[in-house]
């Protein structure tokens, strides 16, 4: 076996000596050698960094206790030449997450938290207006699972040279409305997870910073790590970039939800906690039922959250393109600040996981796919499951499309299994003929309209062809000039549906028989006089030393539609547009369901001037 070892070794290597071309996979491999988990994923991010502008990136590989594989591509600091490690420390964004909702189960080991109790129990001065009569508080436990019904960002002052406390921002909540009930839908919030950061301050009496460091990153030995507003200024730390150019990274106010500065070397110390039921290092970190329950799916009782499910902090299952089959659970958690890009995702059954940290604007897809990409390759190294053709996979029936997650894709209690494939009938001419209307989905706002045999969805980037298939099911596809099939990548293997559900019109992404909310139709809605008056293009008056995230403001009504229309120069090049649903001559809501969905615009007056009021952000009408 050890000469088995060391010929396949030596093949890797001179594989590496060429890594312009893509490493050839060996018929034979030992087992729980990841040679050519490294050999191919080296060439994947060479490839994939000079394809999409990236300057930096650093990967770890998790076997359990072990660090299996670490290293650096790309710089740190180009203009000085500094080569990216795996010691070199980026902002982590998001990732955060999991540290912080980490931190408050800790306290919950120590009988100081009840997850389940009101928010104002340990921060008596929050409050929120709510149009949801009746509505049950808000609680740490539905901060965690983004189920909380507050807003999801407060934009005002987020990213910001000068950022305010975690209780200031607090106090501005008291003039915005909550967009759901808690409990009723999925919708990200940093908010939130800010607020359970400051819940965190308060019952230990520390700054939220301090306590991160002696809760975590002392008994974890992350001495490189911090919380901080701001990017790391060790000589460990890597500088940002957008497109190959230097930029700075702007100091961002809720550093609970992605204030972290990190390694791949030291979070990869947070996940060999994690396989160890909570210990490190003859350390216990949280009790392993603690650590269960944060793996655990919270919201199988959530209607609207059809297939997804998310744990305490940690997403789970088939998300974003992780899509790892016949492994047991998979949990993860992404991140994003103005210029990097991060992606951790363990297999807790199989105790694998993997690290990827960027300093690029450009890198969100490439840390997904070198993240996904890494663990195929090494659970296949490791324990011999080897992914199925994602053709073959969405041929499976339902309850064998779940086996491979079948903690993360749990049925709802008292839920009805969605048919196989097999069983399901074609769609009548009346039942497509249903999908017809207005939409506002995660693309933005789509009208579908009817053809002859087929369904048109009308986006602010093209047209995609809607076709009946035979399981019931609509399928995706794009036609260059109205003929020519052109592939959608992975939207080739996304079906779309719809149902009524707590009387809501959604529309449903499906993949490999599991049901994802894509959008909601729009129901007709009278539009006031006084907000047709409105439309035209707005500027923020009120945006101090922000970074400006939205731009190109424009207010429109067609089609009996009030909508928003902007864009996001430091994130996408796509523009957007939201619909309004007018509550009042001064009040109006954000259609659908999500992230940003169901929080309000509101219409003051100061000093004569009439403004739209969102997120903290005063918006004046620019003169024609």
């Amino acid at each position: 076996m050890k000469i088995k070892a060391v010929l396949f070794g030596v093949t890797v290597i001179i594989l590496l000596a060429g890594c312009s071309t893509m490493p050839l996979k060996p018929a034979t491999a030992p087992r729980g050698d990841y040679g050519y988990t490294r050999g191919y994923i080296t060439w994947l991010i060479q490839q994939e960094m000079e394809k999409q502008q990236v300057t930096g990136l650093s990967i770890a590989l998790v076997d359990d206790q072990k660090v299996v594989w670490a290293e650096g591509f790309g710089y740190a600091d180009k203009a000085k030449g500094v080569a990216a490690s795996a010691d070199t420390v980026y902002r982590a964004g998001s990732i955060s997450k999991l540290l912080t909702a980490t931190a408050a189960m800790q306290l919950v080991d120590d009988g100081l938290l009840d997850i389940d109790r009101p928010l104002q129990l340990y921060l008596p001065a929050f409050a929120i207006k709510s149009r949801f009569p009746g509505a049950a508080a808000v609680t740490p436990r539905t901060l965690m699972t983004h189920h909380s019904g507050l807003p999801g960002d407060l934009l005002k002052g987020m990213w910001t040279t000068s950022p305010t406390s975690l209780a200031e921002e607090m106090l501005l909540l008291k003039d915005e409305y909550a967009a759901n009930p808690p409990g009723f839908v999925f919708a990200y919030s940093n908010v939130g997870m800010a607020l359970l950061g400051h819940a965190l301050e308060k019952i230990v009496d520390r700054d939220f910073a301090a306590q991160m460091s002696i809760a975590l990153f002392l008994p974890l030995r992350m001495a490189n790590s911090s919380f901080s507003s701001r990017s790391d200024r060790s000589l460990l730390a890597s500088k940002a970039y957008r497109n190959n150019e230097e930029v700075v990274e702007t100091p961002l106010r809720d550093i609970p939800a992605g204030g972290l500065n990190s390694s791949v070397t030291e979070l990869s110390h947070f996940v060999s906690m994690v396989f160890a039921d909570g210990w490190f290092k003859e350390r216990q970190i949280l009790k392993a039922a603690t650590l269960a329950e944060m793996l655990r799916p919270q919201n199988t009782s959530v209607p609207l959250d059809l297939s997804f499910r998310v744990g305490l902090g940690w997403m789970l299952g088939a998300t974003g393109g992780i899509d790892i089959k016949n492994a047991g659970p998979v949990a993860h958690h992404g991140g994003a600040t103005l210029y990097h890009r991060s992606q951790l995702i363990i297999l807790p059954e199989q105790k694998l996981g993997v690290v990827v940290l960027a300093n690029s604007a450009s890198a969100a897809s490439v840390v997904n796919k070198v993240a996904t990409e890494t663990l195929k390759l090494a659970l296949e190294a490791k324990s011999g499951i080897i992914q199925p053709p994602q053709q073959q996979a969405a041929a499976k029936p339902a309850k064998k499309a779940a086996d491979s997650d079948t903690t993360a894709n749990a049925p709802k209690p008292g839920a009805k299994s969605r048919p196989a494939a097999a069983e399901r009938k074609p769609l009548t001419e009346a039942e497509l003929q249903a999908f017809a209307g207005r939409y506002d989905t995660i693309v933005g706002l789509v009208t579908v309209k009817t053809k002859a045999d087929y369904l048109e969805a009308e986006l602010s980037s093209g047209t995609v062809r809607l076709t009946p298939r035979s399981d019931g099911l609509l399928g995706m596809s794009y036609r260059l000039l109205g003929l020519f099939k052109v592939s959608l990548g992975e939207l080739d293997h996304v079906q779309i549906d719809r149902e009524t559900i707590n009387g809501r019109d959604v529309l449903k992404a499906v993949i490999d028989n599991r049901e994802y909310l894509a959008g909601e139709r729009l129901q007709p809605v009278p539009v006031p006089q006084r907000w047709q008056q409105r439309t035209g293009e707005y500027e923020i008056v009120n945006s101090g030393d922000d970074a400006i995230l939205v731009e190109n403001i424009r207010l429109r009504y067609a089609e009996d539609t009030l909508a928003v229309e902007y864009t996001t120069p430091l994130f996408t090049d796509q523009a957007m547009s939201v619909a309004l649903a007018p509550l009042s001559d001064t009040e109006a809501v954000i259609c659908g369901l999500g992230r940003g969905k169901g929080e309000t615009i509101r219409v003051i007056t100061r000093k004569g001037e009439e403004l739209l009021a969102y997120s903290g952000y005063l918006l004046r009408k620019k003169r024609q």
